[in-house]
């Protein structure tokens, strides 16, 4: 198995696209470790709503900067990656991690070099003291400098770009590091940033040298949603590394596809042939059904993923700026289509039985809205500051409130004609084609006056809830004198009260 590492100049996290962006391409390439730099994150207060977005199941790092600019985050993706410990800068600039991985042990270190000439040899002579270590060294990010404007320069002044590079050759001899791409292509012209006319190699990995021959893979792939690409490399391992499971579900996107329509009418004449319409028969089509959009799926993957390499192959052997970007653009487009993909895949883990919210999406909910918890309440002007006491007195309340003999009195003194109804009403009203499910009653057999019943309940007919009620707490280790507070575990737990509907019906 091999350890993917990636960097990339991330130019802003704080859009939802690139958050959906890094998302994607995680779980596309398989990403174990991704390295950003100027995140432009400078408070917590933007970390959490990231994280949540991206996955709440990795690992985050942030060194924050300052104003809009600088921020640099380390991203731990797969669960066999220990953080033994790690420190940050006070600029948003630096960031190390000693991390062992399957007992290989290494010092990560995220680089964001000052683009400012001046203030960049001083940064590079106040870090070398976190490059002293027993450990693997790994070295990456924006160097913001380049060594050779022959090989890492298009356009531009050949005699501007390498201020910096002199400290920091002491630092590759004297630490024993080798340039991981330049190692593998050392004669190759390469640029992972442009703007203006002007590209250059700014973004580089640096490793231990008694690595230099175990690189599986290296090179640079285009970020369309940045000026720069991001830079990777691949190192075996000897023991296996976890990915996590996948899942399926379908991206509605594709019912709108020509090809699609026109194959699946012809499948469907082929598979739905039948005498009689069973259940048994629905459910088979269903796992029919499911198949063909699968395997469709998969094929127009492959031709995406085939369309994507030869975009990537095209903008990295091309020399020109202007047709880097023309290409980039291409490249966009369709990483606009994977990502519809990739937001319908994010809701798999949000959405389980029956399409109930998950329990972690409940907390994070329930969290936002801490500040509006009830501590204590009176009751009969007795205080109760017990879970269980405030639970009681909502019990005997609304037992009291819902009694059958005052809802009497309500229907008695308003004259009005209404019933109590108990419906499930989750998914008949928002989900389902009403004039498709007339059809489906009708063509298992339903006789019309059982359908005409079911047709009263969407035909010209206006409710009013007169008084709902649903209540859900959660309690378990609560301490004395709170209740629903935040020191409890919410899913230890749970007691319901749920309150039938009482509602007024006009035909």
């Amino acid at each position: 198995m091999a350890l993917n590492i990636f960097s990339l100049n991330i130019n802003g996290l704080r859009s939802k696209p690139k958050q959906s962006f890094i998302k994607d391409f995680i779980s596309a390439n398989n990403v174990d470790i991704l390295c950003l730099q100027e995140t432009h994150i400078n408070n917590f207060f933007f970390v959490k709503d990231i994280e949540i977005h991206i996955s709440n199941k990795y690992r985050y790092i942030w060194s924050y900067g300052f104003g809009q600019s600088a921020g640099t985050c380390v991203i731990i993706i797969n669960d066999k990656i220990n953080i033994e410990s790690f420190q940050t800068d006070f600029d948003g600039r630096f960031l190390y991690l000693d991390l062992d991985i399957c007992d290989f042990k290494v010092r990560l270190c995220n680089i964001y070099a000052p683009n400012v000439p001046g203030e960049r040899n001083e940064y590079f002579t106040n870090i070398k003291q976190f490059f002293v270590t027993s450990r693997n060294l790994i070295i990456l990010g924006d160097f913001n400098f380049i060594f050779d404007t022959r090989l890492d320069k298009i356009g531009g002044n050949v005699d501007k770009g390498s201020l910096g590079s002199k400290i920091f050759s002491s630092v590759i001899k004297n630490y024993g590091l080798f340039d991981v791409y330049r190692n593998k292509h050392p004669n190759t012209v390469k640029i992972s940033w442009c703007k203006n006319g002007i590209g250059c190699r700014l973004d580089r990995i640096y490793f231990s040298l008694k690595f230099k021959g175990e690189i599986i893979d290296t090179g640079y792939m285009p970020c369309p949603l940045s000026d720069h690409d991001f830079v990777y490399f691949k190192l075996p391992l000897n023991n296996d590394i976890s990915i996590g499971k996948s899942y399926w579900k379908l991206n509605n996107s594709i019912l709108s596809d020509e090809d699609f329509q026109l194959g699946f009418k012809f499948y469907w004449k082929i598979i739905s042939r039948t005498d009689e319409i069973t259940l048994e028969w629905w459910d088979k089509m269903k796992l029919l059904i499911k198949e063909f959009c699968i395997d469709y799926s998969k094929c127009k993957n492959i031709e995406y993923h085939k369309e994507l390499r030869n975009l990537i192959k095209e903008y990295q052997s091309s020399a020109s700026i202007n047709e880097r970007i023309f290409i980039k653009s291409k490249i966009s487009e369709l990483y606009k289509v994977k990502h519809t993909g990739a937001l319908i895949r994010s809701k798999v883990n949000m959405i389980n039985h029956n399409e109930n919210i998950s329990s972690f999406y409940h907390d994070v909910e329930f969290s936002k809205n801490k500040d509006k918890i009830i501590y204590k309440i009176v009751d009969n002007n007795r205080e109760k500051n017990t879970s269980l006491g405030i639970l009681d007195s909502f019990r005997n309340f609304y037992k009291t409130l819902y009694a059958a003999e005052y809802i009497d009195n309500y229907i008695e003194q308003k004259d009005i004609t209404a019933c109590f109804i108990n419906l499930d009403q989750e998914k008949a009203f928002d989900k389902v084609s009403w004039p498709y499910m007339f059809s489906v009653l009708q063509s298992f057999g339903f006789d019309d006056k059982f359908i005409k019943w079911i047709k009263v309940l969407y035909n010209d007919v206006s409710t009013s809830v007169i008084s709902s009620f649903y209540i859900s707490f959660h309690w378990s280790g609560v301490r004395e004198g709170t209740w629903g507070g935040p020191h409890y575990e919410p899913r230890c737990g749970t007691a319901r009260v749920v309150i039938t509907i009482f509602c007024q019906i006009s035909f």
